[in-house]
């Protein structure tokens, strides 16, 4: 007979049979018994089923049971990683969007004005040039500074920035 299960040809006595009530004769289960025996530890206490299973192995992040090729290998001391690939990709994923938050974008910077290679450098950027004084004229693309001198009579006048007098005989400033 053909388990369903494992799909091996075993033995009739490598079968468990019951007394099926309702149809008032003897069955013959289509599970040997082996595959039965795994599948209802496998229900009853997955921890124990995997745990015994050489093929399985335990994420520390998701708790799941996984089989080993789902997790990375240390190839100098052939040991399985604590953390599955997908969560390593994902705490890894997380770990990168963290530092480019807290370091203003990437290093890269694009040679064209106006380009920036993620949203975090764009709003430090924008963040920065705010604070230095500059403000960012939208049709034209470059970021306008008012000017701290004016040009009258053809000479350079600072009106914004107040110089104090001196006082040639005393030495002093008022």
């Amino acid at each position: 007979m053909k388990c369903n299960v494992c799909s091996e040809d075993k033995e009739l006595n490598q079968f468990q049979t019951y007394w099926h009530s309702t149809q008032q004769k003897v069955r013959t289960r289509k599970q040997c018994t082996k595959c039965l025996y795994h599948i209802k530890l496998k229900r009853k206490n997955p921890d124990m089923y995997y745990e015994n299973n050489p093929n399985y192995h335990k994420c520390n992040t998701c708790k799941d049971w996984k089989l080993k090729d789902k997790f990375y290998i240390n190839t100098k001391d052939k040991i399985y990683s604590h953390r599955c690939r997908a969560c390593t990709r994902e705490l890894d994923h997380n770990k990168r969007r963290e530092y480019l938050e807290q370091s203003c974008g990437s290093d890269l910077v694009k040679l064209k004005p106006n380009q920036y290679t993620d949203k975090y450098q764009k709003e430090c950027t924008f963040n920065l040039m705010q604070q230095l004084g500059y403000t960012f004229d939208e049709p034209t693309g470059i970021w306008i500074k008012e000017g701290w001198k004016e040009i009258k009579d053809g000479k350079a006048f600072f009106p914004k920035i107040n110089k104090p007098k001196r006082n040639i005989y005393e030495g002093k400033i008022n």
